[in-house]
């Protein structure tokens, strides 16, 4: 007897298609557009030049979808998602229902409990009996245990704009804007809190505003009213009916979010929305506050201890991957990393360096090397640690990270120094070819100036802190940097003078 598709959640909108192989439910309106004889039509979007890949994993692949115009005039978008299949094989493995199902039912969940998503339009899997899915570099089927691939389609969000956009633009937000934002998304989490929805993977990245605009200097505005946050990627999604009684689940929600935002958000921001969404709770809920988390200086402070263990257990795992890629690095301490071929004294010199805040001090240096230091946040040092030593790898010319230390409200990035540019004709042109070369890795610089470049040894142009860098958006190109004119030489009379 063939199996039969698990029955739907009572609102997740979609409904069973007979006539295609495997298993698959559709939004009503849309089977003859996302569905062929076999299932989507991969193949052919390919050929047609409609899909472009927008994330890669192990496990699983997003693409957006770019559909046949509707009925008025204009183009759709949507987001393909294809999933390996699940570990368990037999009768296990054919009656999961698979990510994309869960998903879709999530995200049923989700707009019930008033918080925008992305709306499924597709959820299923492939033939039990099909070959192996090698599709664009995915590579998924039946193979090794494995059931045979996931699909989810969901529409697109798009004009919205990323929660980490609008983070990176925080410097040039209206304070109003700023305050919006923050209680719109506290607002939004709380709602989720109040229904006993607790999404497993809550970061800025599964977060868009809809309702701003961008502007002239690269800030946004509001467009409406107020900002609407739209929640995608909702698996998995960990239901709790029993409420009260949930503060463990809501501190570590809360810290997840905070670790994601902590790069660019200061401690004071992140009580801001800790009191938003504090009222936010006690509103959806009818409650008092106080019942529901207890004292505000406790709440806080749990909160903030769930951040702070979310960012070691991170950069541990991080750690741990370094060390398998690179041997290059050591840990000298939990606070501290650098590169082996730093010996014990050398790192003890630069550590005692990083101790003298002064600004007027000369640079440090180890053995014959000027060492230049950067002091930021401890997210802002590890991710140009990171980052740095990978572009570094892929053969991009940028300083040398040789110590990263991490306290606990700030960091300490120490990094090779090298000789100023003289903002030459030739220099400007290289510093102009490198920032291409950052934007074709995925990255790019604010407004770059010649004090962002420096010379090395061999007078090559190379970015002197990676620590500046930012992931570049899907449509944004590469700047200009823009260097001051030298300086003309002063006449003879005016050297007398």
């Amino acid at each position: 007897m063939p199996a039969q598709p698990p029955p739907a959640g009572p609102t997740d909108g979609l409904r069973p298609v007979p006539g295609v192989t495997g298993l698959w439910r559709a939004a009503p309106g849309w089977e003859d557009v996302l569905l062929g004889p076999a299932g989507p039509p991969l193949e052919r979007w390919r050929e047609e030049g409609r899909l472009e890949a927008v994330k890669r994993s192990r496990y699983r692949t997003v693409w957006r979808l770019r559909l046949e115009p509707g009925p008025d005039g204009n183009d759709r978008i949507a987001f393909l998602k294809i999933a390996a299949g699940g570990r368990g094989g037999g009768v296990r493995a054919l009656l999961d229902p698979g990510r994309p199902l869960r998903e879709a039912q999530a995200a049923a969940r989700v707009a019930a409990a008033g918080v925008a998503t992305a709306a499924p339009l597709l959820a299923g899997r492939f033939a039990w009996n099909a070959e192996p899915l090698e599709f664009d570099g995915f590579d998924a089927g039946p193979r090794g245990g494995r059931g045979p691939a996931r699909a989810l389609i969901t529409a697109s969000v798009e004009p919205a704009v990323p929660l980490p956009a609008a983070l990176a633009a925080a410097d040039r937000l209206a304070p109003e804007v700023r305050r919006r934002v923050t209680f719109a998304v506290a607002e939004a989490v709380a709602k989720l809190h109040a229904a006993g929805l607790f999404p497993g993977d809550l970061h800025p990245g599964n977060l868009f505003l809809r309702g701003l605009e961008p502007t002239a200097d690269g800030g946004f505005a509001l467009a409406a009213d107020e900002p609407e946050p739209t929640l995608i990627d909702l698996s998995p999604l960990h239901v709790r009916r029993r409420w009260p009684g949930r503060r463990g689940r809501i501190a570590a929600s809360l810290g997840m979010l905070a670790h994601g935002v902590a790069g660019e958000s200061a401690p004071a921001d992140r009580l801001r929305f800790l009191a938003a969404h504090r009222a936010a709770l006690g509103a959806a809920t009818g409650l008092d506050p106080a019942a529901l988390l207890g004292d505000w200086r406790e709440w806080a402070t749990r909160v903030e201890s769930v951040r702070e263990a979310e960012s070691r257990q991170r950069h541990a795992r991080r750690d741990r991957h370094w060390r398998r890629g690179c041997r290059g690095m050591r840990m000298l301490d939990a606070e501290t990393r650098c590169v082996a071929e730093l010996t014990d004294e050398e790192a003890a010199r630069l550590l005692a360096a990083t101790e003298d805040r002064s600004a007027t001090q000369a640079p440090p240096r180890i053995g014959d090397r000027a060492v230049r230091l950067v002091r930021r946040s401890p997210e802002a040092v590890r991710f140009g640690w990171e980052v740095g030593h990978a572009l570094r790898r892929r053969g991009v010319p940028i300083a040398e990270p040789l110590v990263c230390r991490q306290e606990r409200h700030a960091g300490t990035l120490a990094l090779a120094a090298g000789r100023p540019l003289e903002a030459t004709p030739e220099q400007r042109r290289a510093a102009g070819r490198l920032c291409e070369r950052l934007r074709a890795c995925g990255y790019t610089l604010d407004g770059p100036r010649a004090e962002d470049f420096q010379l090395d040894e061999d007078g090559a142009v190379m970015l002197a802190n990676p620590v500046d860098l930012r992931p570049a958006g899907r449509d944004e190109a590469a700047p200009v940097p823009a260097f001051d004119p030298p300086a003309a030489p002063a006449l003879l009379w005016q050297r007398a003078a």
